[in-house]
């Protein structure tokens, strides 16, 4: 602000200093035309269709894992039921066999508020409609686990909703980063979402977490939108689809609300530029549109509130302060959890050069030459988000399961990086085609690699199909089992009773005289081997030592190792931990190995 604007605001605090603020904010951010660049043509919608097209693709392959046999399951199968150790993400069940038991029971309540109930109630009306639920009984579900209530078929329904949202995110992004940077920087941000690894990841859970990133992303494009948009009724109209699109989001996963750091700035830069009443009343109205829609997909945050502070405390608390029912051996201090995700996203979410040049889009936007103010100040924004996000959200004390926090922020770096691919194609010494060729094969390679490794191994059968079907080939039915540890092969107990150790392996070897064989299962000595760099050396020797222990006790019969494939041992990679455990089988008695024999 100019020395005369200074002391005309310290004179006279009304109509001068108003008029030289107005000034000094166009000084700092001039106006522009109204650039006509953005709008999408022709060509760009081809680009999304073919951009959604191979998304699409890549979250459809495998789509359909984790269904077992029936034959296996008499007790479950035949009334609509699962067994509890199905191979699919083990907080799936929320999100089905809840909207499951209440539409048994005639509930409205889901009793459960560990994340908000929109996908919830989402699943409750899509069975009602489709009939999903016809056949259905209480009577044989009544007193079991909520693990068991929904059959394989409702979860690979209800997963329409990931894929969903992950068409929403790469649309977004391909708009956001159009109306930023142009047809180029749309085209690497809408690749670099369709490959990314954890997005590709999640899109095949039925989580919470890739439908409100786009809805985040939905929300970012339109208050980005009305920033540019020159006629008032497209302004608060596009403001107003942001606000409503930010209640969508926070009312399907708590932190996805972090979308309304950006979208509230953007109400009250919209406010400073237009002062009217008008204004006021446009912004205000898409404000108080936030909590009514997050209200209305959870409503009864508010009749059970105790219920959900409970809750919301405790899955706060699991990620930043008490680590609850997480073993202490994976604990570590905030600015340690921060490294560790900060580096997963460098290295498997979305690769190091997708980063670095994330990096190079913000020191543009924060120079500003060579472009539009509006076009600078919705990179810093959207810059802003992330650092905010990462600062409050991502410090936690169990990094090692942990990769949906820093999943949220991935689009938006995408929309960044795609922002800055333009620059270094510019500076390149090839011609713009083979140079624009080359920074796109850059970008997606190393994320791509990847997510090709890892869909591979969803359209494979999981080892706990092997190992079941071998069992069944082999041991007569009656046999005693064992099973020692999580993910483990699950076992109809109408035929071969068996019993289960969980989160850690039983400190007791069974003997032959209560069980004829036990399974082991890698999966809680594959996370402690993986995660040496924060796990303490006594603890790893402990699994060698259990391993070695059972190998000393009984005799091996049988054994399936866990496929390993690119990026698979990383401490953070959850595809690896929830999915293809290897098992080996153990027989305890002579007459169980001779019976195999």
């Amino acid at each position: 602000m100019s020395r005369v604007c200074a002391l005309a605001a310290r004179s006279s605090p009304g109509t001068t200093a108003r008029r030289c603020a107005r000034r000094w904010w166009a000084r700092r951010f001039p106006p522009c035309p109204q650039p006509t660049s953005w709008r999408m043509r022709r060509i760009d919608w081809l680009a999304v269709t073919l951009l959604l097209l191979f998304a699409a693709a890549l979250r459809i392959a495998g789509l359909s894992y984790g269904g077992l046999n029936p034959d296996y399951f008499p007790s479950y199968a035949p009334y609509g039921m699962a067994h509890e150790q199905l191979p699919i993400h083990p907080d799936a069940y929320v999100m089905v066999a809840t909207p499951v038991n209440m539409a048994l029971r005639n509930w409205l309540d889901p009793n459960f508020f560990e994340y908000p109930s929109f996908i919830i109630n989402a699943n409750l009306i899509l069975f009602e409609l489709t009939g999903s639920l016809e056949g259905y009984s209480l009577a044989e579900r009544d007193g079991l686990t909520l693990r068991v209530y929904a059959e394989h078929r409702l979860y690979v329904v209800a997963r329409i909703w990931s894929l969903v949202g992950g068409m929403l995110q790469v649309a977004c992004a391909y708009a956001l980063a159009r109306l930023l940077g142009g047809r180029y920087a749309a085209l690497c941000s809408g690749l670099l979402i369709a490959v990314s690894y954890t997005l590709a990841q999640h899109g095949h859970y039925m989580k919470p977490g890739p439908l409100a990133l786009g809805w985040m992303m939905l929300a970012a494009w339109a208050a980005l939108m009305a920033l540019h948009a020159s006629g008032a009724r497209s302004r608060w109209r596009l403001y107003l689809l942001a606000c409503l699109a930010t209640g969508l989001a926070a009312t399907t996963r708590y932190n996805a609300a972090a979308v309304g750091l950006l979208v509230g700035a953007v109400g009250l830069i919209l406010l400073w530029r237009h002062r009217s009443w008008l204004a006021w009343r446009g912004v205000f109205a898409a404000w108080l549109s936030i909590p009514v829609v997050f209200l209305a997909g959870s409503p009864y945050i508010l009749r059970d509130f105790a219920g959900f502070w409970r809750d919301f405390s405790y899955i706060i608390g699991q990620y930043t302060t008490t680590g609850a029912n997480v073993p202490d051996h994976f604990l570590v201090d905030h600015l340690t959890g921060l490294a560790y995700l900060i580096l997963y996203i460098f290295l498997y979410e979305i690769g190091i050069p997708a980063m670095c040049l994330a990096g190079l889009a913000v020191a543009l936007c924060w120079r500003g030459r060579r472009m539009s103010s509006n076009t600078r100040l919705s990179g810093l924004l959207i810059a802003g988000l992330v650092a905010a996000y990462a600062l409050v959200a991502m410090p936690t004390v169990r990094p090692g399961h942990s990769d949906n926090l820093a999943m949220l922020i991935v689009p938006f770096l995408a929309v960044l990086a795609g922002f800055g691919a333009p620059w270094l194609v510019e500076r390149l010494p090839t011609s713009q085609s083979l140079s624009r060729l080359a920074v796109l094969l850059l970008l997606i390679i190393q994320p791509l690699a990847l997510t090709l490794a890892v869909m591979f191994v969803f359209t494979q059968p999981d080892t706990r199909h092997a190992m079941l079907d071998w069992v069944h080939e082999r041991i007569e039915p009656g046999a005693r089992f064992f099973l020692n540890g999580t993910r483990n092969l699950p076992l109809d107990e109408a035929i071969y009773p068996n019993t289960q150790q969980f989160v850690v392996y039983t400190p007791e070897m069974p003997s032959g005289d209560d069980y004829d064989y036990l399974v082991y299962s890698d999966a809680t000595a594959f996370d402690i081997l993986r995660s040496w760099q924060i796990v303490p050396q006594a603890v790893i020797q402990q699994q060698h030592d259990i391993l070695a222990a059972h190998d000393a006790a009984y005799t091996r019969l049988h054994s399936i190792e866990r496929p390993t494939w690119l990026g698979s041992e990383a401490m953070m990679n959850t595809a690896s931990y929830y999915h293809n455990p290897g098992l080996i089988l153990y027989c305890l008695n002579e007459v169980a190995c001779a019976a195999v024999q």
